[in-house]
This record gives C-alpha cells, structure tokens and sequence, in this order.
C-alpha cells in the first residue's frame, strides 16, 4: 500500500477502538492561512488532539446542556410550519434540503436567543462550515462569519468558541440526519447513514487488533457502515439528543401540514444521501 492510500476500516469493533485511541488524530487543516476562521477551527474541540480536547469538549457539553431540548423542538416546529405555510400561500417549490439547512441552525439560534436576523446567522455559519467541514479554503468571507458569530455568542453562557461549535456540529450533521430521515421515510427504505465516515490520521505507530498502522497513515473510519453514525469513545457527538429532538420537531410540523417528499424526485450522492428533496402537498 502507497502512503498516499488511506487506511479504511469498516469493522465496528475496530472502529471502536481506533476512537478511543489518542494517537489516532483529528486532520489537522490543509489551509495554512491564518484567519479567523483557521484559528476557530484549530480551537475547537472536534478537532484538537489529546492536550486539550477533553477541557475543550467539556465547554462543548456544558453549552448543549444550557439548551433546553423541548424548546428546540419547539422551535423547529413552529420555524418549519412557518415555512411550509409560506411555501402553501406563495406556491413556490419546496425543497426539504433547503428546509434542512436552515431550520435547524434557526432553530438552535432562538433557543440560545441570538440577538441576530435568524438569515444572517444561517448564511454565517454555512460560511464556516464550508471552510471547516467541507474543505473550501478560508477566505476574508468566512473570516468575517465567523467573527460575527464569535461575537454573537461571547455572552452564552458556555461562551463564544464553545457555543459555535455547537452551531458548527448542527450544521451538517442535523442537515444529513434530517434529509437522510426525510429519504426514508418517502422511499419506505431504511435511512442511509447521515454521517458515513470520520477520518484520522496516525501521530505514531499504532497496533490496532491485528493491523499495525504506521505514523502518518491516513485512516478513514466508515462509521455509518459500522452502525456508529454519532461516532464513539471521547470524540463521539455530544450533541445527538439535541439534533433528534429537532429532526422530530421538524418532522412533526410536516406531517400536520400534509406536505411530503415526492420520492419520484429525490437525487442522491454517491453515499445514497439525498441532494434534492422535492416536497408538495399530498
């Protein structure tokens, strides 16, 4: 195997403990710009090695724990039911990915009481979250997001870079487990994983059941396959409560509006996760 190669495990025991391993490492970014948005990402815990992840993760959970999950819930339905009721009066198509990547973050915003138009902080952090969980380089623009957003929050009671890690981590993640659960629910097929994989790679050499691994490698952790969606061990999602509570939400709204995904209409990606979801009345 070249070293350019990625080591892929799909077992789940495996996976279980290349999760727990400390010598098994977050990637660090591509982008060496420094730049807001680089040095949120290098301060989060998602992504720090084992000095200072567990202090890091710690902030992360005491800023889900300040979120009440009933109000979350709440909000996603109101938010959604407004949606969809605008969507009724106007006539314009409907698309349950756009809904997704919205009314979640909206969602989380109003229970933290985000003094901020609901839009802006959905556009800033669609900004960060393509720099930091989606590879696009940083730039003035994200950098500008993510100022606004760490200062938005620097009042939360967890504190700014805590608190947008957790907007961060709801980003993508609520988005895939909402369209994922939306595909299935249309198709009468099992959802696919709403995260697939993770990936690491080795700070040392690592005996990992029989697979030694060597420094450096590249690991790629098929999560979903494994039935491991929200991860395991100290970098598993601290937040996966929270973002069921706000897909259920979600899913209650639509299912009182009548509106439904047309299955005929769906497009998936090459995980089979949808990338359009057509929704009208049925």
């Amino acid at each position: 195997m070249s070293a350019a190669e990625p080591i892929v495990l799909t077992d789940a025991a495996e996976i279980m403990g290349a999760l727990e391993r400390d010598d098994l490492l977050p990637h660090a970014s591509p982008d060496r710009r420094e730049g807001a948005t680089s040095i949120l990402r290098a301060s989060m815990a998602r992504f720090s090695g084992p000095a200072e992840h567990s202090g890091r993760r710690r902030a992360v959970v005491e800023a889900i724990r300040a979120i009440d999950t009933e109000r979350a819930h709440a909000f996603a339905a109101d938010l959604t039911m407004s949606r969809l009721t605008g969507s009724r009066r106007t006539g314009e198509p409907l698309d349950g990915i756009v809904l997704a990547g919205t009314v979640p973050t909206e969602a989380l915003a109003s229970c933290l009481d985000l003094q901020a138009p609901l839009e802006q902080i959905v556009a800033d952090m669609l900004a960060i979250a393509r720099v930091i969980g989606r590879g696009a380089p940083s730039s003035p623009e994200s950098d500008a997001a993510t100022d606004r957003m760490l200062a938005l929050c620097a009042d939360c009671p967890a504190g700014g870079v805590p608190t947008v890690s957790v907007l961060y981590q709801n980003f993508d993640a609520t988005w895939s487990l909402l369209t994922t659960t939306l595909q299935a629910c249309a198709t009468g097929v099992p959802a696919v994983p709403a995260v697939p994989r993770t990936r690491r790679v080795a700070a040392a050499d690592v005996e990992l059941a029989a697979r030694m691994i060597r420094a450096g490698s590249d690991v790629v952790l098929e999560i979903g396959q494994a039935g491991l969606p929200f991860g395991f061990g100290p970098h598993q999602c601290p937040g996966h409560e929270l973002a069921r509570a706000i897909v259920a939400g979600i899913l209650a709204a639509i299912d009182a509006s009548q509106y439904a995904v047309d299955p005929a209409g769906i497009v998936i990606d090459g995980d089979g996760r949808p990338t359009v979801l057509p929704m009208s009345i049925g």
